[in-house]
């Protein structure tokens, strides 16, 4: 059940629903994967909508979600889609699982390249007059990093700097990519550290359960049997007598 929002929530709501669509505007101009219609609904559709994050893991800095049809995805257009409801519940099940709102990953989401989906014979038959510039050896889990200005480079694909093909002024150790053919290769992904987790959950009923501390169990270092952390501590073991606390 959601809570009734105050004016300000309303606002800051708001707010991050049209953050949300300006962003996949925005990324419709570098990606052209989504329609203008798709962009025009995404404030309204992702309302109630949750992604799961695998807290457990990451890749690289990027955070894993629940992928449709199973697995596991960094990729948010891959991300299955949940109702409030269902996205607690699995939480309840596993507290591992985060649910998120839509909007919120949205909102922190920026274009990424995974490596694994470069190929040079295939960027070798583009010809394009302005290139996208790699840093050899230099990855962040599987994404790439690009050049934004000699010396400087980032993952984020938005923020890089276009160049002409062998641009001298880029330095060593780099790689030329085609631009139209990077732009059909970007996705959608969110860093980890940028993820305000209180933020994220303003203005809903998810509350988020703290994982139980396991407890270790006890074994005498004499026989091995279990024992208890008062007997453990108490003195020596009542079936060896092997002392446990020195």
């Amino acid at each position: 059940m959601t809570k009734k929002l105050t004016k300000a929530q309303c606002e800051a709501r708001y707010e991050a629903y049209s953050e949300a669509a300006n962003h996949l505007k925005q990324y419709s101009a570098l990606n052209e994967r989504h329609s203008m219609k798709e962009i025009s609904e995404v404030a309204g559709e992702v309302q109630n909508q949750y992604v799961l994050q695998d807290s457990r893991n990451l890749c690289g800095g990027n955070m894993m979600f629940w992928k449709m049809g199973g697995d596991y995805t960094t990729n948010i257009a891959q991300a299955e889609v949940f109702s409030e409801a269902e996205a607690l519940s699995q939480h309840n099940m596993r507290n591992t699982d985060i649910p998120l709102p839509k909007v919120a990953v949205l909102t922190l989401s920026r274009p990424t390249v995974d490596v694994q989906y470069l190929n040079e014979s295939e960027a070798a038959l583009i010809s394009d007059e302005l290139f996208y510039v790699q840093v050899n050896n230099r990855f962040d889990g599987n994404d790439a990093y690009w050049v934004t200005k000699p010396s400087k480079s980032t993952t984020d694909i938005g923020q890089a700097v276009l160049y002409v093909k062998d641009d001298p002024s880029v330095g060593e150790n780099v790689k030329f990519w085609p631009q139209s053919y990077i732009q059909t290769k970007t996705r959608s992904s969110v860093a980890a550290k940028s993820l305000d987790i209180h933020k994220a959950f303003e203005g809903t009923a998810i509350q988020i359960n703290k994982p139980k501390k396991r407890k270790i169990p006890l074994h005498c270092n004499g026989c091995g049997s279990f024992i208890s952390a008062a007997n453990y501590y108490a003195g020596s073991c009542q079936k060896c007598g092997t002392e446990n606390r020195s």
